[in-house]
């Protein structure tokens, strides 16, 4: 019986993920798996994850594949080897394939290169005008938790007003001002291509900030407002903290309503 940390899944990285998340569509994978026992969900599960989090085939052997999924039983092993089979068939290179999987990890790796590219050019061609001039970086993020949304504004509470009304209530954690909203918004997308779907990025809160405090730092003359408490419901009127300092007096009527900008 092969044990994990040997043979040629060990070797390759299986276990070790490099991507964060990945799209799953529950009645596509309910429709798919209606078949399965317990058991072989798990064992779909497990293989998928290995397959997202390398961004590669699977090998062909069996063996190799207890050791990725941790299969020790003979029910486990069985289990493995029909899903396997079934939705990962072996392909002309001898590795199993999904292709469901090697579309989304396509389209995947297509939207990171292309944040990388815009991140060194200054942010994407498509934004509207006004994206390169002075304004404010932020991080949102849902009440009820999730991937955390970083973009920009000239206006943080119609900003933060018009996404709760979209996507439900949501809670500052972060806005910095920052000389050029394209620049920075650009920077933070293009270090997190591998967890960003949108403008939403699954990381960890403090390695979020971090990267939005280091865009602050990186330029002369900007503030900070950090209110992790406050949550901004549809139509509330109260403006956040949005400077300390010299520039924390910034009114609303010295910062037109442009929530549409990021």
């Amino acid at each position: 019986m092969p044990v994990a940390g040997n043979g040629e899944a060990a070797r390759k990285g299986y276990g070790v993920a490099q991507v964060n998340f990945f799209n799953l569509y529950p009645g596509d994978y309910l429709r798919d798996t209606t078949r399965l026992s317990l058991i072989e969900h798990g064992a779909y599960l497990r293989l998928m994850l290995a397959y997202y989090g390398e961004e590669q085939p699977l090998p062909a052997n069996p063996d190799e594949l207890y050791t990725i999924v941790c299969a020790v039983t003979r029910v486990d092993q069985a289990a493995v080897r029909k899903v396997a089979d079934r939705y990962f068939p072996v392909g002309d290179d001898g590795l199993r394939h999904n292709a469901r999987a090697d579309e989304e990890i396509s389209k995947g790796q297509h939207r990171s290169e292309t944040a990388r590219k815009n991140g060194k050019r200054g942010g994407s061609p498509l934004k509207k005008a006004g994206y390169n001039e002075p304004g404010f970086l932020y991080a949102v993020q849902r009440v009820k938790g999730g991937p955390i949304k970083v973009g920009i504004t000239k206006n943080p509470p119609g900003r933060f007003s018009e996404l709760s009304r979209k996507v439900g209530k949501i809670k500052e954690l972060l806005t910095v001002q920052v000389n050029d909203m394209g620049a920075a918004e650009a920077a933070v997308h293009a270090y997190f291509a591998e967890k960003i779907d949108g403008e939403w990025i699954d990381a960890s809160e403090d390695e979020i900030l971090l990267r939005i405090r280091a865009q602050q730092g990186a330029q002369p003359g900007i503030t900070e407002s950090a209110d992790p408490g406050a949550q901004w419901g549809a139509g509330r009127g109260a403006q956040p903290g949005v400077g300390v300092g010299a520039r924390a007096s910034l009114s609303r009527q010295e910062l037109p309503y442009e929530a549409a900008v990021g």
